[in-house]
């Protein structure tokens, strides 16, 4: 094995080798750092290294290039600046009623946008391609969400406040059932999300017996298993506590900024919504105003 010797090259590879796997080069795992060995492993192979000395020579470098990295807007980071999502003046009614009356939205990749008011469920539900707009259209990535479903079902993850766990049984059961149930999906997928996102050491309990902030993150898990580029959330923080509520942003936030997701989340109210970078206030199915957050800058 070759002594390592630092360069700036190595550390922006490792960066990026961390970055694909959305992780940092240390991790909180159970109140102390810890490294991501696969992927120290992974670095040392490419190189010839002995992995420690990546361990040793590297993490302040490539920790430095991930807070660089982690400072640029995500619109900018993930080089998208364009739109990922276009809903172009469209209406809906029902029974005869208007549900949505000539609502135009945009979201670009890694923005989070809330939905509050009259028409919110209505809207997601339109937006993921569930409900044919009376007129008006919504594209995912120039794609029309409802004529072209079959095209972009697996572009977005749906998850809507009546999802619930199977409580006598695993999340780990759960979420291969539930991905099952939407196409072929195995252990080894599930067994990657649940360390992905720091949930394996609760894989194996009884689903009934976890707490509001686990169970609503594993159900948002689920909701990624087809790794979508569109996620859409009915009141993910709806029922929590605000600890518990903080947990689930935090997840949330992370998936924008680290993974490019782009989010649209409903709310009861626009105080729930901070983590948001704004959020569309709707009343009688128009938009009513846009509120700015104190996040307004993207990732």
């Amino acid at each position: 094995m070759k002594k390592l010797i630092f360069s700036h090259s190595f550390a922006q590879e490792g960066s990026r080798a961390f970055r694909t796997e959305n992780e940092l080069a240390l991790t909180r795992s159970r109140g102390s750092s810890t490294y991501s060995m696969d992927l120290v492993i992974k670095i040392a192979m490419l190189y010839n290294y002995e992995p420690m000395e990546v361990v040793k020579k590297t993490a302040s470098a490539v920790r430095r290039l991930m807070l660089q990295w982690a400072a640029v807007p995500s619109s900018v980071r993930w080089g998208r600046t364009r739109e990922l999502l276009r809903v172009e003046n469209i209406s809906l009614f029902t029974g005869g009623k208007p549900v949505l009356r000539g609502i135009s939205m945009s979201a670009l990749r890694g923005e989070i946008i809330g939905l509050v008011g009259e028409g919110r469920r209505a809207l997601i539900l339109a937006i993921a391609g569930l409900f044919k707009p009376t007129s008006g259209s919504v594209t995912l990535d120039g794609i029309d969400t409802y004529s072209r479903r079959s095209e972009i079902k697996d572009s977005i993850g749906l998850l809507l406040n009546r999802t619930e766990l199977y409580g006598q049984f695993s999340p780990r059961w759960n979420l291969l059932f539930l991905g099952k149930l939407d196409g072929n999906v195995d252990k080894n997928t599930i067994n990657d999300l649940l360390e992905k996102y720091n949930l394996t050491q609760h894989a194996d309990k009884k689903a009934s017996n976890l707490n509001q902030e686990i169970k609503r993150k594993l159900m948002i898990v689920q909701a990624l298993i087809k790794r979508p580029s569109l996620l859409l959330l009915e009141e993910p923080l709806a029922g929590l506590k605000d600890q518990e509520a903080k947990g689930v942003e935090a997840l949330l936030k992370n998936l924008s900024r680290w993974e490019g997701l782009t989010i649209i989340c409903t709310g009861r109210n626009a105080q729930e919504l901070t983590f948001c970078n704004k959020i569309l206030s709707l009343k009688k199915g128009t938009v009513e105003a846009v509120i700015e957050t104190e996040r307004q800058e993207i990732g």
